[in-house]
């Protein structure tokens, strides 16, 4: 009986242990997107699976012939072939290749130093393509706003 009061005692313990040790954590963190990849996609270095969760930081690359599509919250961007972007959450650091965008929650884009934001929050539709002398950007529908972070 002294046994099993002890084991119940230590249950309890590492319980409470590993319970409170999650609450001063800022949380759980959760996926921001799911990667859909068509074709040779790697996501962080490592090839990915046809479906994969996307977090803050997580680097896409994409080979010829190959396209990610991302979903985040009101938001669809597709990577197009030899690209490479990083997934930020609520926007896409393009590095190298081209991106669409289609959002109705203000998801944005940068490039070398620009960000391009939609200018409403309503459907908006923009392109951008960062090659090695320019970055080139293309409003589908509305309007966007693009900034250098200089204010005027």
């Amino acid at each position: 009986m002294k046994n099993c009061r002890q084991r119940q005692l230590l249950s309890i313990v590492l319980v409470l242990t590993c319970s409170g040790a999650t609450l001063g954590a800022d949380g759980p963190i959760s996926p921001r997107a799911v990667l859909h990849a068509s074709g040779k996609v790697q996501v962080n270095g490592a090839g990915s699976r046809t479906i994969t969760a996307l977090f803050p930081g997580d680097s896409i690359q994409t080979e010829d012939n190959s396209v990610a599509n991302i979903s985040a919250t009101g938001s669809s961007i597709l990577v197009k072939p030899n690209a490479l972007v990083k997934f930020l959450g609520n926007a896409v650091e393009v590095d190298q290749g081209e991106v669409a965008i289609a959002t109705s929650s203000g998801f944005s884009a940068q490039a070398d130093g620009l960000t391009m934001t939609p200018a409403t929050e309503k459907q908006s539709k923009f392109e951008v393509a960062d090659n090695e002398d320019a970055v080139v950007v293309a409003a589908r529908q509305g309007n966007v706003a693009v900034s250098d972070g200089q204010q005027t």
